[in-house]
């Protein structure tokens, strides 16, 4: 997500931005977020199934709700390659009518939209 502060913040840097990116099929990827409301959580060994869209590209990260937001990094060079937005279903129902997480293969599923970077860039000094 993007704030903007009405000053700079004593003791922090922000997190570096990839500036002239431009995703490619394959690129590896990770995430850091707060699903579910459960601690941080990094999710790696993800990479980018989809660059084609001109706003955003699919990724098989293994992220739940409430990681919306969070940053998707390139695992290559750290920078920020976009934002989370939407993913695939979270939860199922067992045949005994519990809730449990939706397990699909790597590249299973519809997968997860993220937001170029390049697309809000401009907003970020």
């Amino acid at each position: 997500a993007l704030i903007k502060l009405d000053r700079k913040p004593a003791g922090r840097k922000p997190l570096p931005i990839h500036r002239k990116a431009k995703p490619a099929d394959g690129d590896k990827l990770f995430v850091i977020g707060h699903p579910v409301g459960l601690p941080a959580k990094i999710a790696g060994s993800a990479k980018v199934r989809d660059a084609s869209p001109k706003y955003f590209f699919k990724a098989d990260l293994d992220t739940f709700g409430g990681n919306s937001g969070s940053a998707v990094f390139n695992a290559d060079t750290n920078l920020i390659e976009g934002i989370l937005v939407r993913g695939d279903v979270d939860f199922v129902s067992s045949p005994a009518g519990c809730r449990m997480a939706s397990v699909v293969p790597q590249d299973g599923g519809r997968g997860e939209a993220v937001t170029k970077i390049s697309v809000v860039e401009k907003f970020i000094p």
